[in-house]
Parts: structure tokens; C-alpha cells; sequence
């Protein structure tokens, strides 16, 4: 995996927490906006670096905290390109059906559920999600 250079790091690391503070204390569009930040100033392909997995998986994590369905959509599906190096343990697949979840995609949630689960050798879903995945496979 390919190494930011020392000064994008540093100001990647600022953003990221300035974004956590901002979080923490409420302000979730500017926290947003600093991981937006920290995303654009990776170069590009941004995918061969460790931080870009990080940062969307950052921002997918506080768009389903506060119901951003279709921003967390949009940013789910570029965690697949992220970090191409890393362990698949099925974190992908678990964090694009709990948006799925959201924008009520039932099928697509069972379908992602089933290959974090295979992917994770069952540690996705956690034990309440099965519950959800049996109950929704009852409807």
C-alpha cells in the first residue's frame, strides 16, 4: 500500500480530527465537511491508500448514526475501491447493507448480510442482525 507524503498525512490526521470533535459536539455537517476534506486532498488513485478506506468508512459510520440514507449510499459504494490491499473481512459488505437497511432494501440487506457473514467466518452480523435478517426473511 502506498504512503501519503508527511505533510497530506498530517493534514488527513487534522481532519479527521477536527472531524471527531466536531462529531462529538455535535456538528455533524462539519464534521462531514472535514472528512470531505481529508478525502480530497489524497491524491489520486486514492484507493492504494490506507486512509482512504478510513475516511469513507468514517463518513458511511456518521451517515447511518444520523439517518443520511442516500449520502451514506453514495459513499458506501466507494469504500469497494478503497484500500484494494486490505483484508476483506467482510466490513464492506456489512456497512453497505446497514445503509441498504435504511432506505429499506430488504433483499439487498440479506444478500450483503450473507456474504459479510461468509466473508467474516461469522462475525457479521452481529447477533441482533440475525434476529433482523430472520425476521426479515418471515415477511
Amino acid at each position: 500500500m502506498a504512503a501519503l507524503d508527511e505533510l497530506v498525512q498530517k493534514r488527513v490526521n487534522e481532519f479527521i480530527d477536527s472531524a471527531k470533535m466536531d462529531h462529538n459536539n455535535g456538528l455533524v455537517d462539519r464534521a462531514l465537511e472535514n472528512l470531505y476534506q481529508a478525502w480530497e486532498i489524497i491524491p489520486d488513485p486514492k484507493g492504494i491508500y490506507d486512509e482512504s478506506y478510513s475516511i469513507v468508512k468514517y463518513i458511511v459510520q456518521v451517515c447511518l448514526i444520523h439517518n443520511r440514507a442516500n449520502k451514506g449510499l453514495e459513499w458506501v459504494l466507494k469504500i469497494y475501491s478503497c484500500d484494494t490491499e486490505r483484508f476483506d473481512s467482510g466490513e464492506r459488505e456489512y456497512l453497505h447493507a446497514k445503509i441498504m437497511l435504511l432506505l429499506s432494501k430488504q433483499e439487498e440487506v440479506i444478500d450483503l448480510l450473507k456474504i459479510a457473514h461468509k466473508k467474516s467466518e461469522g462475525r457479521y452480523p452481529l447477533q441482533d442482525e440475525k434476529d433482523l435478517i430472520r425476521m426479515l426473511k418471515n415477511k
